[in-house]
């Protein structure tokens, strides 16, 4: 009986930082989310916006050639309608 056998030693785990953090990149939408800048869609959104707000201010230029008294809100009476660049 003279040498002991040397019992086979176990394989050490992997040292694990955090468990919730090395199951995140296995889950669907786990990865860091990308920081929110403008993309296509925002750009077109803007450009809409300002080709809406250019035909406002043309419209409101063309009412106010063409209505009484010059206030583009204002009504005509019924049946006198007048345009002030088209004389009779």
């Amino acid at each position: 009986m003279g040498k002991k056998q040397k019992q086979p030693k176990e394989p050490k785990a992997p040292k694990q930082k955090n468990q919730k953090q090395q199951l995140a990149m296995k889950m669907p939408g786990g990865r860091r989310a990308r920081s929110g800048g403008p993309d296509v869609y925002t750009g077109l959104l803007f450009l809409a916006v300002l080709m809406l707000g250019a035909a406002t201010t043309l419209m409101y230029f063309a009412a106010v050639e063409v209505s009484p008294e010059s206030n583009p809100l204002a009504l005509q009476s019924e049946g006198q309608i007048r345009l002030p660049n088209l004389q009779d």
